[in-house]
């Protein structure tokens, strides 16, 4: 995690936090950031693909 998020433990912290250990949020997580590459630092990055996967998550659990 640490490494997708180019080593700022700040957006790691955040990172790690929003996945906690779902492989469904990691997956969306790491489509997010790719998205997210135009923010200008690896925090806001973190922070708009976390906005971006909790939506894209309301995809799945919206019937349930």
């Amino acid at each position: 995690m640490l490494r997708l998020v180019q080593s700022d433990t700040a957006a790691a912290e955040k990172a790690i936090a929003f996945v906690a250990g779902s492989k469904l949020n990691f997956e969306l997580f790491k489509d997010q950031l790719v998205l997210a590459q135009g923010e200008g630092t690896a925090l806001a990055r973190a922070e708009k693909a976390i906005r971006e996967a909790k939506e894209a998550l309301d995809l799945f659990t919206a019937g349930a």
